[in-house]
């Protein structure tokens, strides 16, 4: 509660929800350092999200804001001609032309593995 002569008024929910959003892209996305700058526990970000279709909205488009800043700094590494960055890109975006990371397990000399399964039955507890 603030003090203006004299009166004592709350803040509105209204209010609350657009300092959320404000402090909410200030602090790139995390949630719970924007309920903490603004006093609001994570249960009451989570009931607002569930009832208020447009706060839910503004909250996932500065989340959206923050993945295009990242991909546009992925592609200006990549127009740099960092390899990291370029591998990144076609194991995400070009798996369709074979980047793809995969992993063969064989057995002696490439031959067919073999597995021993074992199942255990709970432990009972004392």
């Amino acid at each position: 509660m603030a003090k203006h002569g004299g009166n004592t008024k709350a803040k509105t929910t209204a209010e609350r929800k657009a300092s959320f959003l404000t402090v909410l892209s200030r602090k790139a996305g995390s949630v719970t350092d924007a309920c903490k700058a603004i006093n609001v526990g994570r249960h009451t970000y989570y009931d607002w999200i569930k009832v208020d279709e447009e706060f839910k909205a503004a909250c996932e488009e500065i989340t959206e804001s923050l993945i295009d800043n990242a991909e546009s700094k992925l592609h200006k590494a990549i127009n740099n001609g960092q390899a990291w960055a370029i591998c990144f890109f076609l194991k995400c975006r070009a798996k369709h032309r074979g980047y793809v990371e995969r992993q063969e397990v064989s057995g002696p000399d490439g031959g067919p593995s073999m597995f021993h399964i074992v199942f255990e039955s709970p432990k009972e507890k004392p």
